[in-house]
């Protein structure tokens, strides 16, 4: 646990702070105050194993982006680590790794060139036919942050390049459509409209009964 070990405090808070309140308090009842002071007191303590089982065990608490590939039987073992990240926790049916997400800032008046970083969570899930990889959404806005407008110039880790790295195992984007189909028709979730992809632009259409071409790849509903 390394990059938990060798973070400051600013990026553990910054990492719990990606949770509601509730859950840091249910799991550290003796820390008083708001959400940043809760982080900072555990951040100060930190017992990594304790923090590494918290964000395993809440990771469902929060907002994500989430990608489901298909895959052949001859996948049996996950990446020891992904972006220069870390693997954290490995058990039977998930990994979860920690990846240092750099944001290069430019702040204003006066110019200045800056760097902020984000202890980012991302959990993959191995089922018997699919692989599905879970990203915690990081904070977009960083005004909190900074005192003075300021411009996001770049990352140093996304989406876009993890998935890349997760595709070289040899997975397929899933067709969820059926599957989204068949809860729909069995009552489980329910929605006034779908936003999906077309072969050129993007539609949305309000339904009572689900109807989205079938396409190949994954989806990210909105």
């Amino acid at each position: 646990m390394l990059i938990l070990r060798d973070a400051s405090n600013q990026d553990v808070k910054r990492l719990l702070e990606l949770f509601p309140i509730a859950n840091l308090r249910e799991s550290w009842p003796d820390h008083k105050g708001k959400k940043e002071e809760i982080g900072f007191t555990v951040a100060e303590g930190r017992n990594c194993d304790r923090i590494v089982r918290f964000v395993d065990e809440n990771f469902s608490c929060c907002k994500q982006h989430v990608y489901v590939y298909s895959r052949g039987s001859d996948l049996s073992e996950l990446p020891e680590s992904l972006a220069d990240g870390e693997r954290l926790f490995h058990g039977v049916a998930h990994s979860l790794y920690l990846v240092r997400a750099r944001y290069q800032v430019v702040l204003r008046e006066p110019l200045e060139d800056t760097t902020i970083d984000f202890l980012w969570p991302i959990r993959v899930e191995l089922g018997t036919s699919y692989l599905i990889v879970r990203f915690i959404v990081l904070e977009k806005n960083l005004s909190s942050y900074f005192d003075r407008p300021y411009l996001v110039a770049g990352r140093s880790a996304d989406e876009k390049s993890i998935l890349r790295e997760i595709e070289a195992l040899s997975i397929q984007p899933a067709d969820i459509h059926m599957g989204v189909k068949h809860l729909w028709d069995e009552g489980f979730m329910d929605a006034p409209k779908t936003k999906y992809k077309k072969a050129l632009s993007s539609a949305s259409a309000r339904i009572s009964v689900l109807a989205i071409p079938a396409q190949s790849g994954y989806s990210n509903p909105q």
